[in-house]
């Protein structure tokens, strides 16, 4: 099935809930950069350079309780960077700050970097390549884990000042989620939400945009991005239940707005 959501669809906010205002504000706006849009009070808004759309919402629950590990819910929300330098740059912020790094993939698609915030919600901090070099593989993209070289990043970022905030253009590239039953997942995200799938042949995962990719031609490109993954408990065995979106999860839905084409 084709998607039937505009090309220019993205993803406009991710929204948390922490027991923690403060402690999350230090950790993303002072470790990753972000500038405080709205707040403080009981909702944060953050946003890359202070001004324009806020990219993260937080909410200050007291209650709030860490999800278990492995259930169903957010995996990690993606900030994205416009270049690679970028991506270099927040990679020298993390070393400076001492902040703790879960790991790092080259992708053959993007460079990416893995942590978690104070609370546990996922984060990824990667850039893409150009589309242009994009390996693809019989009509899919030829994705890949492989190890990052992040003395190459920061020897990248090295080569210009610390910048004093991070580009306007960075975003939400996607967020990943795990989910229970996949098959279930992809209906309602394809045939309810209309995105389209454009990556299935990772085990256990399937890839969501809001355009088909196109391995030739210039559009539709992808602009809005979702991983569905599998949820295991400690047993092995399939968590039950969908996404949760219940008190125990930190997270709430990402929204979703469609921007003109020459704002991109």
């Amino acid at each position: 099935m084709r998607a039937f959501l505009p090309d220019h669809t993205r993803i406009s906010q991710v929204h948390l809930r922490t027991a923690n205002l403060e402690g999350a504000l230090a950790f993303y706006c002072g470790v990753l950069g972000l500038k405080l849009h709205h707040g403080p009070g009981p909702k944060a808004i953050l946003s890359a350079a202070g001004g324009g759309p806020g990219l993260l919402a937080l909410t200050e629950e007291l209650k709030a309780r860490q999800p278990p590990p492995r259930t169903t819910g957010l995996y990690h929300c993606a900030i994205r960077y416009p270049r690679r330098q970028d991506l270099g740059q927040a990679c020298r912020r993390l070393v400076q700050s001492g902040y703790p790094v879960a790991g790092a993939s080259d992708h053959g698609v993007s460079e990416a970097v893995y942590l978690s915030d104070p609370e546990g919600n996922g984060v990824e901090l990667y850039a893409d390549r150009p589309r242009a070099q994009w390996p693809w593989r019989g009509g899919q993209l030829a994705m890949v884990s492989e190890a990052l070289g992040l003395d190459a990043l920061l020897a990248v970022a090295a080569k210009e000042s610390a910048a004093a905030q991070l580009p306007p253009q960075t975003d939400i590239g996607h967020v990943h989620l795990q989910v229970a039953d996949l098959a279930a997942a992809e209906r309602f995200y394809s045939e309810f939400l209309g995105l389209a799938v454009t990556q299935r042949s990772c085990p256990g995962a399937l890839f969501f945009a809001a355009a088909h990719l196109e391995p030739t031609g210039i559009l539709p490109i992808m602009l809005l991005g979702i991983v569905l993954a599998y949820a295991y408990d400690y047993t092995g065995s399939l968590v039950p239940g969908m996404i949760a979106h219940g008190v125990n999860n930190l997270t709430a839905l990402a929204s979703f707005y469609q921007s003109p084409p020459g704002a991109l």
